[in-house]
Parts: C-alpha cells; sequence; structure tokens
C-alpha cells in the first residue's frame, strides 16, 4: 500500500492505493482548496498564511495514511512551489516533518502526469451502451508572468457529439477569460 500527496498550486490532494500486477486499487482520494500558490506570481515565495493551510491539511493526511497502512507517501509538487523561491526550502522541511519523500514536477512533467491521469478511465461502458466519448480540455493560465502554462484539464465524458461540441466551448472560453 503506498500514498500519494500532490502538491497543486489550488488544491491538495491524498490518494492512497494497492499496487498489485501494476494494477492500482484506490483505497481513499481526498481533495482539499489551500490555495498554495496564492501571491507566488506577485511575489515569487510561498507565503505563510497558504503553508500553514496546507500543513493544516497534511497533517490530517499523515494521519490518514499511516491509520491505512502506506509504507511509502510520496509528495509531488507542481508550479507554485516550481516557481516560488522558497519552494525546495518548502519541500525540504516537509519532507523532513512527515517523513515523505518529496519531489517537483517540471512542466513538462506535470502536463504529461495530469494528461494521463485524466484521461485514464478503465472503466467499460454499462451493458447496451457503445463506448463513451471523452474531451479533454486544457485551461491554462494567461497572464504576464506566466503565458499559457497549463494549471488544469478538465475531462467530460458524453454519449453525442453535441455534448463534446458544448464541453470543448466552455474549455475555451475558461482558456481566454
Amino acid at each position: 500500500r503506498v500514498a500519494a500527496v500532490d502538491l497543486g498550486t489550488n488544491s491538495t490532494r491524498l490518494l492512497v492505493a494497492d499496487i498489485e500486477d501494476g494494477r492500482v486499487t484506490e483505497v481513499v482520494r481526498r481533495l482539499a482548496i489551500t490555495r498554495l500558490g496564492e501571491g507566488v506570481d506577485e511575489r515569487h515565495e510561498l507565503l505563510p498564511a497558504p503553508i500553514a493551510r496546507v500543513h493544516a491539511v497534511l497533517e490530517g493526511y499523515a494521519c490518514e495514511a499511516a491509520e491505512l497502512g502506506a509504507e511509502c507517501v510520496l509528495a509531488v509538487a507542481t508550479s507554485a512551489v516550481r516557481d516560488a523561491t522558497n519552494g525546495s526550502e518548502f519541500l525540504h522541511e516537509l519532507g523532513e516533518r512527515y517523513g515523505w519523500r518529496t519531489r517537483v514536477l517540471d512542466g513538462q512533467q506535470e502536463a504529461e502526469t495530469t494528461f494521463r491521469g485524466v484521461t485514464s478511465d478503465d472503466r467499460s461502458p454499462p451493458a447496451g451502451r457503445r463506448q463513451r466519448l471523452r474531451a479533454t480540455v486544457d485551461v491554462l493560465a494567461n497572464d504576464n508572468a506566466t503565458p499559457n502554462v497549463s494549471t488544469e484539464a478538465v475531462t467530460a465524458f458524453a454519449h453525442g457529439t453535441r455534448s463534446i461540441n458544448a464541453i470543448a466551448a466552455a474549455g475555451a472560453v475558461l482558456a481566454f477569460s
């Protein structure tokens, strides 16, 4: 049994899973909105309040992972930690405090990992139903500091192309707003 913690710009996630024969079986999944990236674009550092919010969530995640018997925990950080001047210090302290392995993904790794995550649905369609269509829309940040940086990927499923087109249109609006 293993656990993964995703330290994102806006959310902090926990996944505890069993791995057997290359297959991942989810045990528990958690998400908390922590806004770790608050102020990073302006000040280029992780601020005390967002760090405190993340640690408040991580305390619970650490307890839950231990209670569920996770043998290894990997905490993975993305753009907020990568872009902050104190990001590596934050991750080092996190590793020391919780005893977790830590890693920062570069932009390409973050994009690839996000895409693999949102497109890894191995569920079969219900009996008698056709395979569902899937639309994945990459929502980009569009500011002067980080033009065209992927921040989120939105995936939706539908049974008709009209729904897929509506999802794609909504994604385009989000990308440029």
